[in-house]
């Protein structure tokens, strides 16, 4: 807060704000995505980004409210979002950065609190790959825009009343890390800088046993966006975010084992997430955030012919799970009033989706039990993610019942579960992300063992967690391998740098 007597912040979908002087924090609103980035000013209005890409930038009271739109990615633009706004000193007026599948678009924008969202000028300040930090003068003289430049921290002299650059960049520091669209700096308004030199290490796909020793690293580096194995295990699709490139969007390659070859199924139009085999191979439907929405596509898995819409809708989506005769697949959805729900999608009545879980609590990562008798998922109906069973029938025609009772696998917190291919063992991660096995009895009558922890792989950043309902690993069909993403590189902390009265690099 402007007084610095409050701090602000997102969690599991709430708003809230927390007394430095003590006391529990106090919820602002609620939103349907995952806050990235947010701002408060002298009025006490709080903006801030909804990584659903319908909702773009929001404007709240922090005294409490419903949350109202200021900004809208716009699909004629292709525009994918809009994040990490900062207000300027007027409190009116906001820098935020827009990301579009059109270069020349993805850049840092200024927004305004006076117009609508359908009014925002959509002319860039400036292009760029990453978001600026505005800092104002202690005088009568401009303040500066910072700004990541091929790892290089700029400044820049910005007129924050006539909104407009007033002389030309120069290079304050080198060697700046990112993560996405965020550089690791920041600098206060009395003259301190902050920053840190490395960004997120990239990591590769890594086998391991059920003991946790890695059999082998294989395919292209970066960070991941969804893991899926096919069926018969020879291939893996993965959504794959390279740390290398300037402006990079998520794009899916296929890693075929015997062969050892990645080929690049998606190709830039869209940010291709979260891949999910058909149970024959033969196809592979993923979530596509674009200019029009978060949407769910298939595409054939031979590549053959272009990706086609399944399923449209303003919501964000992520699909978990096939169903064995491959007619039906399961998806969550983020929504704002019921949060994240359980749907059921039917390849051959598209317009029939149903939901089979929407609760007030989250209930998400669905998969189907290969018997096709029980539905894992995960809900937070007890106040953490735990992983829990459903019961389901399919009668003569194909249609699926609604989930019927539970059983509660996890006891700590889990997510992500998987199926053994004999539906005889059940694998989830718990919140450290270590490898959890349960057996379960999973016939008529379902019964589970006590949990047991296989192993706990290398920690460091390999999922873009940034992005919500990203599949993070996968399991052999026969529950012997393991596929999970680990940083490729030593993941040592790298300490944050300060540096006082950081103007005066600006005269050297």
């Amino acid at each position: 807060s402007p007084d610095s007597r409050y701090i602000a912040f997102g969690i599991s979908g709430v708003l809230k704000k927390l007394d430095i002087s003590g006391g529990p924090p106090v919820k602002i609103c609620d939103f349907s995505g995952t806050m990235v980035g947010g701002s408060w000013n002298q009025n006490d209005i709080i903006i801030f980004s909804d990584y659903n890409v319908s909702n773009g930038i929001v404007q709240v009271s922090a005294t409490g409210g419903n949350p109202s739109q200021v900004t809208i990615p716009n699909a004629d633009r292709q525009e994918n979002n809009h994040i990490l706004p900062q207000f300027l000193p007027d409190g009116r007026h906001f820098l935020y950065y827009c990301n579009s599948n059109i270069i020349e678009n993805s850049g840092i924008y200024i927004g305004s609190l006076d117009v609508g969202f359908e009014k925002q000028n959509i002319k860039p300040l400036m292009e760029s790959a990453w978001a600026a930090v505005y800092v104002p003068s202690e005088n009568s003289r401009p303040g500066h825009l910072l700004f990541p430049r091929e790892q290089s921290l700029m400044a820049q002299p910005f007129d924050d009343k006539r909104l407009k650059f007033v002389g030309p960049s120069i290079s304050i520091q080198e060697k700046i890390g990112y993560y996405l669209n965020a550089g690791f700096f920041t600098a206060s308004w009395n003259g301190i800088l902050i920053f840190r030199s490395s960004g997120a290490t990239p990591s590769q796909l890594t086998w391991f046993d059920r003991d946790g020793n890695i059999l082998n690293k294989f395919g292209n580096k970066g960070l991941f966006g969804g893991i899926s194995l096919s069926p018969d295990d020879q291939q893996v699709a993965v959504s794959l975010y390279s740390t290398l490139q300037s402006n990079p969007s998520p794009d899916i390659y296929l890693h075929d084992f015997s062969k050892g070859t990645d080929t690049r199924f998606t190709f830039g139009k869209i940010w291709a997430l979260n891949p999910i085999w058909s149970p024959d191979g033969s196809r592979i439907v993923f979530g596509g955030s674009g200019g029009d929405g978060s949407n769910l596509y298939q595409k054939p898995a031979s590549g053959i012919k272009n990706e086609e819409l399944v399923i449209k809708s303003n919501y964000v989506k992520s699909p978990t799970g096939w169903s064995k005769d491959g007619d039906h697949f399961l998806y969550t959805v983020r929504d704002l009033k019921t949060k994240d729900d359980l749907w059921l999608h039917q390849m051959e009545n598209g317009d029939n989706d149903k939901p089979l879980l929407n609760s007030e609590y989250n209930e998400s990562y669905g998969c189907f039990s290969p018997n096709m008798r029980w539905i894992a998922y995960v809900s937070d109906e007890n106040g953490i993610d735990e992983v829990f069973v459903g019961k389901i029938s399919q009668s003569p025609d194909g249609t699926i019942s609604p989930i019927e009772g539970k059983w509660q696998i996890s006891r700590e917190g889990g997510s992500e579960p998987r199926w053994r291919r004999d539906s005889k063992e059940l694998y989830f991660r718990n919140p450290d992300g270590g490898v959890m096995a349960v057996e379960v009895a999973a016939d008529e009558v379902f019964q589970s063992m006590k949990p047991k922890l296989l192993f706990q792989p290398p920690s460091g950043i390999s999922i873009l967690d940034s992005i919500t309902l990203i599949s993070s690993w996968d399991v052999a069909s026969d529950g012997n391998r393991f596929l999970i993403p680990t940083p490729s590189a030593e993941n040592s902390p790298t300490p944050f740098t300060s540096i006082i009265n950081w103007t005066s690099l600006l005269e050297q």
